[in-house]
């Protein structure tokens, strides 16, 4: 349970006896760097421009299938040659015609069975249609049909219609199936999310993005607290998986949509703080904690700090006003 309480240009956090302390004015002047930085992007990015001679629907499932294989490869990869198989074979982005062509009749096609199967089927002919978009075609291959067959079936062939519904759409897709077929590589929390921004920013999804959470991962949950944002008043082993409700509390707060900055951040953390140097565009407002000690190990029991360890005096402070 969180509970927070604003003293002057900090704002401290107590997560059930742990405390964290948020740089308010460090925060909003790194966050609207961000934006502006975000703003000042040249060019379009290579998912957003259309497949020559696709209308609105067929450009909305071409990004819907490319989304749901791509944390398998390298994106800008993924788009280039998913374009390229589009302009020689765009029936394969046709939901409809993958599902009724290669479904098996016989099976729910597996990675492990298709892959000791010597029956010739409409998924191993699939596999070599979408070869030149991925190397791993099998695995491309089992999603892209399972994918296809909910876009058919429950969603009348346009990925348009998939945020029409009532209530939670990643909640939807964890229960939608046809018979033993389930949405596959769109349900995780980053790429669902990179899924939601970029329909919304195509105009084919009217989302209220407010509504989704940053989806936290090793970057986005480190970059607050190596550019000082966040400090922990404890001796402690940070653990991604103990302390991502922090993380969310602190991008919801913050300036504007928190999707907004999932990819820039993302990219910041990952590419230029390992290598930090005056060419960043936030050295000047950056604290540049490097001594933290984020993690993702989910083995073993995080030992609980004493207070006395680390600025006592300052925790003591914090608690007497919260008693008063």
């Amino acid at each position: 349970m969180i509970k927070s309480q604003v003293d002057g240009q900090f704002e401290y956090v107590d997560r059930n006896g742990l405390l964290f302390r948020i740089d308010l004015d460090r925060r909003r002047q790194i966050l609207t760097r961000l934006l502006e930085l975000k703003k000042s992007e040249v060019g379009t990015p290579e998912l957003l421009t259309r497949v020559k001679g696709f209308d609105d629907r067929q450009h909305s499932n071409f990004i819907s299938l490319c989304i749901g294989i791509e944390q398998l490869t390298n994106s800008d990869k993924l788009w280039a040659n998913a374009k390229t198989v589009a302009e020689t074979n765009p029936e394969v982005f046709e939901p409809k015609y993958v599902a009724t062509t290669f479904k098996p009749s016989s099976c729910v096609p597996t990675y492990q069975q298709c892959q000791i199967c010597t029956q010739a089927c409409g998924i191993h002919i699939l596999t070599k249609l979408l070869k030149p978009i991925h190397r791993m075609d099998l695995v491309t291959a089992i999603r892209w049909l399972s994918n296809c067959v909910l876009l058919h079936e429950k969603y009348n062939d346009d990925a348009r219609t998939v945020a029409s519904n009532v209530g939670s759409i990643q909640q939807r897709l964890s229960i939608d199936h046809i018979g033993y077929y389930r949405w596959q590589g769109l349900k995780a929390d980053k790429i669902f999310s990179f899924w939601v921004r970029t329909m919304f920013d195509l105009g084919y999804w009217d989302v209220d993005l407010s509504d989704y959470d940053i989806p936290v991962d090793i970057h986005i949950a480190r970059f607050p607290f190596r550019t000082r944002m966040i400090e922990s008043l404890q001796k402690m082993e940070l653990h991604i998986k103990h302390h991502r409700d922090i993380v969310c509390h602190f991008w919801k707060a913050g300036i504007g949509v928190p999707l907004d900055y999932d990819a820039i951040v993302w990219t910041i953390s990952r590419n230029v703080c390992p290598r930090c140097n005056h060419s960043c565009e936030l050295y000047d407002v950056c604290g540049r904690n490097f001594a933290i000690n984020l993690t993702y190990k989910t083995y073993g029991k995080i030992k609980l700090p004493k207070f006395e360890d680390v600025r006592e005096e300052e925790v003591k402070q914090w608690r007497m006003k919260r008693k008063m």
